[in-house]
């Protein structure tokens, strides 16, 4: 529910039920959920492009502890 939030939306917390309500109409509730896009469709990201940079840049892989 917490990903079909946008700015301005009012969330009501009842901390003694620990329940979250999105104050929004289930009619863009519904609208929202067909524009979600599901982790699953997408592409994961290479991390050799960050690995390439750390070649390139050896500062890069050092510790800020030194």
């Amino acid at each position: 529910m917490i990903a079909l939030a946008e700015d301005g939306d009012t969330i009501s917390i009842d901390i003694p039920t620990r329940e979250l309500t999105l104050n929004v109409s289930e009619e863009v509730l519904t609208e929202r959920r067909e524009r979600v896009v599901s982790p699953h469709r997408v592409k994961p990201m290479s991390a050799r492009p960050l690995l390439h940079a750390q070649e390139l840049r050896p500062s890069l892989r050092t510790s800020r502890r030194q």
